[in-house]
């Protein structure tokens, strides 16, 4: 049985910065991985730079328990989420579909072969169905799934 996590989503500040790239570097930059930490990746990079642009011009939310970040969201102006990352311990704990529903994005950008797999069943259990265009990205890795639901 999943123990709900006592969590709030909020808006990220400019002062959350040093707390967002630790997060993110943790969990997608081999620094969970390397300790032996389940869901850690040595995958994804984002510059210290990109979370400031992020912050000054796009919207991004963060879910904290305990004081500590345990999820992160990016949504650009046009309402299409970037990016979305759940601590591997609080997945499956309903952090990252609360933090859509408070999100509330249009459109939803994703790889489609990320470390954790493909997350497709879990947006279309938040209420998106997959645009059917071919993918996108460098790699054509990239789907674009719709809000269906309101």
């Amino acid at each position: 049985m999943i123990k709900k996590l006592n969590y709030k989503i909020r808006n990220a500040t400019l002062a959350d910065l040093s707390s967002i790239v630790t997060f993110v570097d943790y969990w997608l930059r081999n620094g969970a991985k390397s300790k032996g930490v389940v869901g850690g990746v040595n995958d994804y990079f984002i510059p210290r730079g990109r979370h400031h642009d992020y912050l000054t011009k796009y919207h991004v939310f963060l879910a904290i328990h305990r004081n500590e970040i345990i999820g992160w969201l990016v949504i650009n102006q046009s309402k299409t989420l970037l990016h979305l990352l759940i601590a591997a311990d609080c997945r499956g704990h309903y952090v990252g579909s609360s933090m859509i529903r408070f999100a509330t994005p249009e459109v939803i950008r994703s790889k489609t072969d990320q470390s954790t797999g493909n997350p497709k069943k879990f947006y279309q259990k938040c209420g998106y169905k997959r645009i059917h265009v071919s993918k996108q990205g460098r790699n054509h890795n990239i789907q674009l799934f719709k809000r269906t639901k309101r």
